[in-house]
């Protein structure tokens, strides 16, 4: 191998090494992870004090997804409460809430005012039907109803409510 081959192995090597220093599987934890390329007689750094602490991993975004529950429900409560479907609360909340997807009401920050970014759907509690493995579309739902099969719990549909909906 030629000289220049051994310094770009070398460097690589040891930028991969910085690069996975923080991520040890060692149950060790209260130890220093070994040095990386720290010349002999000279101050010794490990690689984990020279990375930044980080905040705890936050949960999955399915997991998250799922476990969703719709905060501006309370919206539609009070004096505040619209009068129709389609309108919004006479009072935004304080802070921006809601999720397009998940909950009723989206408010978002702009202008550095809350203000209403999206309305869905009517009032009151929504079953969505995000799973594949469900009966969501309508020939889905015409074929379920022509079949002998009970209806998913998770539709919290009844068999009267399904022939209404086709």
């Amino acid at each position: 191998m030629t000289a220049w081959r051994l310094v770009a192995l070398a460097t690589v090597g040891l930028l991969l090494a910085a690069a996975c220093g923080g991520a040890s599987t060692d149950s060790s934890a209260g130890s220093p992870s070994p040095t990386v390329g720290t010349p002999a007689g000279s101050e010794e750094v490990s690689a984990q004090s020279a990375e930044p602490e980080r905040a705890p991993a936050e949960a999955e975004p399915a997991a998250a997804e799922a476990s969703v529950i719709d905060e501006t429900l309370a919206l539609d409560a009070g004096e505040a409460a619209p009068s129709v479907d389609a309108n919004v609360p006479a009072e935004a909340p304080p802070e921006p809430i809601g999720r397009p997807g998940y909950t009723r009401y989206v408010y978002t920050l702009a202008g550095g005012e809350v203000v209403p970014a999206l309305v869905e759907g009517p009032r009151g509690q929504q079953i969505r039907c995000q799973v594949e493995a469900l009966p969501c579309s309508f020939d889905d739902l015409v074929a379920l109803r022509d079949s002998a099969e009970p209806l998913p719990a998770e539709l919290e549909l009844s068999a009267a409510e399904l022939d209404g909906l086709i």
